[in-house]
Order: C-alpha cells, then sequence, then structure tokens
C-alpha cells in the first residue's frame, strides 16, 4: 500500500496553526483519538 503525498510544509504549518487556535493547550475534556493522534503525527512532522 503506498502512504499518500506529504503535505508541503506550509500546509503543516497552516493546520498546526489553526488547530492551536481552535483547542486550547489545556483542553477541559480529553480530545478524541483521532484528533489526538494527529497533533502528535503533526508535532513529529513540523
Amino acid at each position: 500500500m503506498r502512504r499518500p503525498p506529504a503535505l508541503a510544509p506550509h500546509v503543516r504549518r497552516h493546520l498546526g496553526h489553526t488547530l492551536r487556535a481552535f483547542y486550547p493547550a489545556d483542553p477541559a475534556e480529553p480530545v478524541g483519538e483521532r484528533i489526538e493522534a494527529l497533533l502528535i503525527r503533526l508535532g513529529k512532522i513540523g
């Protein structure tokens, strides 16, 4: 199975900024598993 193409750096930055603005640093409620996995992945990539 082929991996999807990587996102361009400016797209990753934009996604990271948008997610940080939308989700507080210390959420009152736990985030879903998919969002948590995405945040972890963005932290490793960006």
